[in-house]
């Protein structure tokens, strides 16, 4: 992990931080985002792991991007920026059924966020039930199998070298569709709106 990288507990701070700053209660963030508050009290005091979709809508509601949880030192993409992630590095991010790796993480404010995740949750319940988040999805099968479920469609298996676009605000959850390895690469976009509009008030 790079040395400026958060673990969970510093996550769970930086996250309580942000909170103060911006004068928000718990019950507040928990109100804006639809995390309750006892989840979000165990999240920020390092107890709960934080899920990535929780990461979604909690960057979504304090104003920051999804990498300035993993790492400190971010900086805003401007022209010719570029952000480089070596085969078998990133910076990990782990929940009870997703191991990740979070791509890129040295740029901040991006239009798009690429993970590479591993999942083993077998059922929607493992996976936390079916959550959306702000923007669009590309999701690529890199091993194995996925069940994508979502409200919209019946359950879509993908196998590796299957991929899938689709609206991120449409809630879904990732499978394990054989109990072998599930590796994926996921793209997510920002909410392209709220980004310009916070790039305006600058």
């Amino acid at each position: 992990m790079p040395a400026n990288a958060r673990n969970s507990n510093e996550i769970g701070n930086y996250i309580k931080r942000l909170r103060l700053t911006t004068g928000q209660t718990l019950a507040a963030l928990a109100s804006e985002t639809g995390v309750s508050e006892a989840t979000l009290s165990r999240i920020e005091s390092g107890k709960s792991e934080v899920s990535a979709p929780h990461l979604y809508r909690l960057a979504q509601a304090l104003k920051v991007d999804i990498a300035d949880f993993f790492t400190g030192s971010a900086l805003p993409v401007n022209a010719g920026s570029r952000a480089v992630t070596r085969a078998g590095k990133g910076v990990p991010f782990a929940s009870e059924f997703m191991v990740a790796k979070v791509l890129c993480t040295d740029l901040s404010r991006k239009a798009m966020h690429p993970f590479i995740d591993q999942i083993s949750a077998q059922t929607v319940e493992d996976a936390g039930g079916l959550t959306p988040h702000p923007g669009e999805e590309f999701l690529y099968v890199l091993t194995g199998y996925l069940l994508l479920h979502t409200t919209a469609y019946e359950p879509l298996q993908l196998a590796a070298g299957d991929c899938i676009y689709f609206d991120g605000s449409q809630p879904h959850a990732y499978v394990n569709a054989d109990r072998g390895l599930c590796e994926i690469l996921v793209v997510t976009s920002a909410d392209l709106h709220a980004l310009q509009k916070e790039n305006s008030d600058e």
